[in-house]
């Protein structure tokens, strides 16, 4: 039983990795088929599971699968809109998705993290850093308060800057801008905040013992159940 169960852990793990490699290419399929016609169906193929791995993503954001009524509306829009653009045309169609699906994943994540920036509530960022920090102290939650903040100025800056550059700049820019440049950027916004904190909190955990962290943090959700709350043992935020 305990080998079927681990089995069960790590098949699930790799389809998650799995559909989130897929929701960062499918973009890149959109761009290629925008800009050249080409790989249609391959295309058409990555957005619908593109819709799944935004789900997949919403549902997992802090870590515990709480935002899984959230995840299935975006994924079913994403796929509404996938279908209804390409009863016009292939190339209509995967511009449209592309689009919605950078707009629906900002959306939902800015929503997801504003949430938590409101009275009474412990600022996503600072649940995560309690899971995965063993060194997490008291000094940290204003910092993790701000850079819950900062990735909610991330996100509506990618919602403002796909809108302004779809209305006033040529097809490519927005095409090149949702689908080439959108991955980088997060893992540059990623990298900065981990630089930032690592030289004002030389004591917090290193890259690696995070994602050991991590992994194990999983590892008892599956073992124990994702729906159990953890929200409840965090120390309130200081504010600001």
């Amino acid at each position: 039983m305990p080998a079927m169960s681990d089995r069960g852990r790590r098949l699930t793990r790799a389809l998650t990795i799995a559909l989130v490699i897929v929701a960062a290419a499918a973009p890149v399929a959109n761009h290629i088929v925008v800009m050249t016609g080409h790989g249609v169906g391959i295309a058409v193929t990555l957005g619908v599971l593109q819709a799944i791995a935004v789900g997949v993503i919403i549902a997992g954001v802090g870590g515990a699968g709480h935002h899984w009524r959230l995840a299935l509306l975006a994924s079913a829009a994403m796929l509404t809109v996938l279908v209804l653009g390409l009863l016009r045309s292939p190339v209509f169609g995967l511009r449209l998705a592309a689009g919605s699906s950078h707009t629906l994943l900002y959306a939902s994540l800015l929503a997801v993290f504003a949430a938590t920036l409101l009275p009474g509530r412990t600022p996503i960022i600072t649940v995560v850093a309690q899971r995965l920090n063993q060194r997490f102290h008291a000094g940290m939650l204003r910092y993790t308060r701000h850079v819950t903040i900062a990735w909610c100025i991330f996100f509506a800056g990618q919602l403002v800057a796909s809108l302004l550059l779809f209305c006033f700049a040529p097809a490519r820019w927005w095409s090149l801008f949702i689908s080439g440049l959108n991955v980088p950027l997060v893992v540059l916004m990623f990298l900065g905040e981990y630089a930032i904190r690592r030289r004002r909190f030389p004591e917090s955990t290193d890259m690696a013992t995070m994602i050991r962290g991590y992994r194990q943090h999983h590892a008892a959700l599956a073992r124990h159940g994702a729906g159990t709350p953890s929200e409840a043992a965090a120390p309130p935020n200081d504010g600001d």
